[in-house]
């Protein structure tokens, strides 16, 4: 598989994508590692271009090179676009996946997996929103031209607004990838049920049906949206009420982002949504905010006209296995025939995408742990913990290269089969005298879906060769935890870990580097890592924060990246704002309710309002409020407390909105930027309506002459309360 990663994250990103490449090889794939430039907008014709290479002559660095040069019997299968590189699109005539606007270009990652296909940039499409003109780098094709050569997922978290809050574009992939690496080790969800929804078509076509993995009849649960809708509130409330669930097919409703996000939980690691617009999600943000969000959430892809074939996956084969078959597939004939207009009208579409990691696997086992590998030249011994689902042993690997190719030593005779608790001992009596040396061990169950029974592998555990003579850092915690408070956002001053020989005797010159911004790494007195948070970490407020450190050392076998932690202590309470509008002096009787901004035009005597309820607040003792805003352009506010609570954004203008006098002093000012979080104190503010009828009014006033930030139609303002 080939692995891109985008270029400005790959630094902050060591730790994870290290760890990722560690998993995907002892999964089982050759990784080729390739860093990108960022991708230009949603719409980056030529970017896309030059990373995916000219099949005829490629360039260094591309797909195309990378995959001709790969050997015949191991070329690439699948690619993980990990960031934000460049999208591309194509099409001229055909209806949309999502059956609305026809013709025009749809967003295209087969462009990506289909190398040798002849892809064409002269024809022309005039549909709004989805032009298409020659030489524009938009394609002509809206069916592949070949077969896929690869299944291509990607994991691109940036510019989303109402992820802010959470971190930044690297915070969130630091998150998403901790989930990702939790998957693939049993540790994510203990459950294998899987919730179907489905109401908008269960007696015109079966688009939900379609895409239903094979689970046991135990595993699998049917409920309609009324029903849903009934038990939980909403339909999106259910799985959360319910779950985790692994698989959660939602044949019904049309979620955006706020769906997602405010709950701070997406209770499914696959999902399969229904929804318009879907494969825009270049431009807006659905299908990526519900990987990027908390919750366990890793996939994400739309089931509208698309034929999703998951027999595959259904028997322990990763997910891209599925998506190459379902693109690749003809309805029309051959083993995938299908009897449906709206399926045949999806086969080899361009637009046929995928959001999330294509490599995972849907039913995974716990694997070994504590594995070591001991040299003693002439032979290695290997130690580890069992797994309890190693029902038909474990099978041992070994490579000269962490990231390399791994020879399994022990083909058709796994070791220690039954064997599912304790200590567990392997001896390689022939290792050769090449060293490094790399070790893999699996965990193999015999395990059965709905599709079948199949010899499902574990996570591989990968150990290096320990030479009992060289150095090897040891550090005496497995994963740093540091603190930060809540309502103050105080910091912990210093975290200090033990940096020594696993061997004894002395290490030599220990040397540190931090990958994360808001984290200071050094050495102290020879061999005591001291870290410590710097005021970068302020910037965003839910946690936990991750970031890692390289610790290596003169003479030492090799280095190690040892994780750090920051997370919260004291509680949170999120509350969205009930009611937003604005009101500008020449306009003086219109009225602003469901427009995509607050504008607050000094020039015009413009207010923003905003109301929050704060019936729901937890009781206690309130340390701290603070309002959280999304600029949509260069923002100088002020904000103020509004005594009437009366006003309703339905019917609020200029001329009927509450008089002046019942404004308060203003308590804060702030500046932002476009697509920035704007983030102001209002802890006096909100404790006076605390102490009153639990319903906080504020207006905005701009400090120069125009200001901007999102409303329902964007983001909307969320007022955080802090406890301690």
């Amino acid at each position: 598989m080939i692995l891109v990663v985008d270029e400005t994250l790959a630094d902050e990103l060591t730790f994870e994508i290290d760890r990722l490449r560690e998993d995907l090889v002892s999964d089982g794939w050759t990784v080729e590692y390739l860093e990108s430039p960022t991708g230009s907008g949603t719409d980056d014709g030529a970017g896309a271009e030059a990373l995916k290479g000219d099949w005829s002559n490629p360039a260094a660095g591309t797909l195309s090179k990378i995959y001709q040069d790969a050997p015949v019997g191991d070329k690439p299968k699948a690619l993980f676009l990990l960031g934000d590189l460049p999208y591309t699109h194509s099409g001229l005539n055909v209806t949309a996946p999502d059956g609305h606007a026809s013709g025009g270009t749809k967003l295209s990652e087969t462009y990506y997996a289909d190398l040798d296909g002849t892809w064409t940039d002269t024809g022309t499409s005039s549909v709004q929103y989805y032009e298409n003109a020659p030489g524009d780098k938009n394609w002509d094709q809206d069916d592949i031209p070949s077969d896929v050569e690869m299944a291509v997922g990607r994991v691109d978290l940036s510019d989303l607004k109402m992820l802010l809050m959470y971190g930044d574009e690297a915070e969130l992939l630091k998150r998403y990838l901790n989930k990702d690496h939790e998957m693939r080790h049993d540790n994510l969800v203990s459950t294998r049920r899987a919730l179907m929804k489905n109401a908008i078509h269960q007696n015109t076509d079966d688009f939900a049906l379609r895409s239903l993995v094979s689970f046991g009849a135990n595993d699998f649960e049917h409920q309609t949206s009324s029903r849903m809708n009934q038990d939980a509130g909403n339909s999106f409330a259910y799985p959360r009420k319910y779950g985790p669930y692994l698989f959660y097919v939602d044949g019904d409703g049309i979620p955006d982002t706020r769906n997602y996000c405010p709950a701070d939980d997406v209770s499914s690691v696959f999902t399969v949504g229904y929804q318009s617009a879907w494969w825009r999600y270049a431009r807006n943000s659905q299908a990526r905010a519900a990987i990027g969000c908390g919750g366990v959430s890793l996939v994400y892809y739309n089931l509208v006209r698309c034929g999703w074939f998951y027999h595959h996956h259904s028997l322990g084969y990763p997910l891209s296995e599925s998506i190459m078959s379902s693109v690749n597939s003809s309805m029309t004939a051959g083993p995938y025939e299908y009897d449906s207009t709206h399926y045949r009208d999806a086969s080899r579409r361009v637009w046929m995408n995928f959001v999330g990691d294509p490599t995972l696997r849907l039913f995974v086992i716990a694997p070994p742990s504590n594995f070591s590998a001991v040299d003693h030249t002439a032979s290695v011994d290997l130690s580890w913990t069992a797994s309890a689902d190693a029902d038909e042993g474990y099978h041992i690997y070994r490579s000269q290269s962490q990231f390399g190719s791994y020879t399994n030593l022990t083909v058709g005779a796994p070791v220690s089969v039954g064997v599912q608790s304790g200590a567990v001992n392997w001896s390689d009596s022939s290792p050769g005298g090449s060293r490094p040396l790399y070790y893999m061990v699996k965990a193999v169950k015999l395990d059965t879906t709905g599709s079948g029974t199949f010899l499902n592998p574990s996570q591989g555990i990968i150990a290096k060769v320990i030479d009992a003579i060289a150095p090897e850092i040891a550090v005496d915690e497995d994963l740093v935890s540091m603190e930060m408070v809540a309502n103050y956002y105080s910091l912990t001053p210093v975290e200090t870990v033990n940096v020594s020989n696993a061997g004894g005797g002395s290490l030599g010159t220990v040397s540190v580097q931090s990958h994360s911004s808001w984290l200071n790494a050094s050495i102290v007195g020879g061999n005591q890592l001291q870290l410590n948070v710097n005021s970068g970490a302020e910037d965003f407020l839910v946690r936990p924060h991750y970031a890692s450190v390289t610790i290596s050392a003169t003479g030492a076998a090799d280095y190690i990246i040892l994780p750090v932690e920051l997370s919260v202590v004291g509680e949170q309470q999120k509350i969205t704002c009930v009611e937003d509008t604005y009101v500008r002096n020449d306009e003086p009787d219109t009225t602003k309710n469901g427009v995509n901004e607050i504008r607050v035009m000094r020039d015009y005597d413009g207010r923003g309002y905003l109301k929050f309820d704060l019936s729901s607040a937890a009781p206690g003792n309130l340390d701290k409020a603070e309002l959280f805003l999304v600029a949509r352009w260069s923002s100088d506010l002020e904000v103020s407390l509004l005594s009437d609570d009366s006003w309703s954004e339905t019917t609020l203008t200029y001329n009927n909105r509450p008089d002046d006098g019942n404004i308060g002093v203003a308590v804060d000012r702030s500046s932002a930027y476009a697509n920035k979080l704007l983030r102001l104190d209002v802890t006096p503010l909100a404790q006076s309506e605390l102490d009153g009828d639990k319903v906080l009014s504020l207006v905005l006033r701009s400090l120069r002459s125009s200001s901007g930030v999102d409303d329902e139609g964007g983001v909307r303002a969320v007022l955080v309360l802090s406890y301690q």
